[in-house]
């Protein structure tokens, strides 16, 4: 019997039940003491209420009964990608495709202050821990202990779910954090929002390439303001992350071409910078909208701080600006904002037409990494709130003197079939 069969069952058993009792307290009434008839029927009561007060719901992939709930979560991001490769082009395919994400998991509450998350990768035939977080909500503040994503940048807090283009801009890619292992405490209301966490070791695979930095610290805090009406959001944050080396380890900052992960190819590269005191990671940002048409926009810089005598400690920066709008389609026509993060657009057969500029720089001083700006044109076309197909037309170009890929332009078409639950 499955859970949507039984508890109908158990209900009308539970009825049947009382029922039952009401008859035989009726015919038993006259032979019992008044008050001991009071007190048995003082309990029916009681037990009664008990019952209603505690519903048990089951539906779909999720129970709830009032104090515990239990969720089924999962997404599947299969990815296709055609470049137009040039002959100058470093190690660029003409054709690729990946399973991008295929992640299971499960969250829940407990006795509603408490809240719990856990999430693993199963891409790659591979297994990886994503998000694995309990957090407690009972002060105004709310504490989160676990694997989580470091509190920077709102396109790398914003879930890959949600995300408009089918991968994020350069500079979130090679600045942002992503997940490290630690506490936050982060807080907002109606108008503004504050986040402080300290975390240490490296979390999930970054994209330096490098191992060996699960001994470095991290705290990082971001602050925000907005006005949030649903279809009408204006907000603006920013926030700074600083990593600290306990032994000097290495970094390296680089990025793939046309905002395409299936390819493995970087064309702008810092390589290893060695001897490593502590970087400092700065972001502003912002996110606007206005009924069906909205934009997005970061800036962010690095500075590389190194041990040794007259070090060569260079500062890299970059920026990104993104807008959308739908262009037709059934629902609630917006990109929902809360606490500082994109959320789930609740459309129907919905269109939604995108452009997005970004620029990445990885040259200053004797350090020359490059300089990557990626033209990206995107439509994505929403089945439901779950389900979408994702088609992208980016352009990069690179600029890189004295390396192999200077002067590269690769153009690419990418696919992705999205879903959810």
């Amino acid at each position: 019997m499955t859970i949507r069969t039984a508890i109908p069952a158990a209900l009308v058993a539970t009825g049947v039940l009382f029922g039952a009792s009401g008859a035989a307290v009726a015919e038993v009434k006259g032979a019992l003491p008044d008050d001991r008839m009071k007190d048995i029927e003082e309990r029916l009561e009681s037990l009664e209420k008990g019952i209603g007060k505690n519903k048990f719901k089951a539906q779909g992939h999720s129970i709830d009964d009032g104090k515990f709930s239990f969720k089924l979560r999962g997404r599947i991001h299969y990815d296709l990608a055609f470049y137009d490769v040039d002959d100058g082009d470093t190690d660029l395919v003409g054709f690729g495709h990946e399973m991008r994400r295929a992640r299971m998991g499960f969250e829940g509450s407990l006795e509603k202050l408490w809240k719990f998350k856990i999430e693993v990768d199963l891409a790659d035939n591979g297994v990886s821990m994503k998000d694995v977080v309990l957090e407690y909500k009972g002060l105004p503040a709310a504490i989160s202990v676990g694997q989580q994503k470091v509190p920077f940048s709102i396109e790398e807090l914003t879930s890959s779910r949600y995300d408009p283009f089918i991968e994020s801009p350069a500079i979130v890619e090679t600045f942002a954090p992503a997940r490290r292992r630690g506490v936050t405490v982060s807080w907002d209301n109606d108008n503004f929002l504050a986040a402080l966490g300290a975390f240490a070791g490296s979390g999930e695979a970054d994209n330096t390439g490098i191992a060996g930095q699960d001994d470095d610290i991290w705290i990082a805090g971001r602050v925000g303001a907005f006005m949030n009406d649903k279809d009408k959001v204006a907000y603006v944050g920013g926030a700074v992350a600083w990593q600290n080396s306990n032994d000097g380890t290495n970094q390296r900052f680089r990025a793939r071409p046309n905002r395409s992960h299936v390819t493995s190819t970087r064309l702008v590269d810092t390589g290893n910078l060695n001897n490593i005191d502590d970087v400092i990671r700065y972001n502003a940002e912002t996110f606007l909208q206005y009924d069906r048409v909205w934009g997005q926009a970061e800036w962010m810089k690095v500075d590389v701080n190194r041990l040794g005598v007259n070090p060569v400690e260079p500062s890299f920066n970059g920026y990104y600006i993104q807008a959308g709008a739908f262009v037709f389609g059934e629902g609630e026509l917006y990109r929902p904002f809360d606490a500082g993060e994109i959320k789930r657009p609740k459309v129907y057969n919905a269109l939604e037409l995108l452009v997005s500029y970004d620029d990445i720089d990885l040259t200053d001083k004797t350090i020359i990494g490059g300089e990557q700006d990626t033209l990206a044109f995107g439509a994505t076309w929403y089945f439901n709130p779950y389900v979408k197909m994702m088609a992208n037309y980016t352009m990069s170009d690179v600029k890189r003197p004295g390396n192999a890929a200077d002067n590269d332009d690769p153009n690419a078409f990418l696919l992705r079939l999205a879903a959810e639950f």
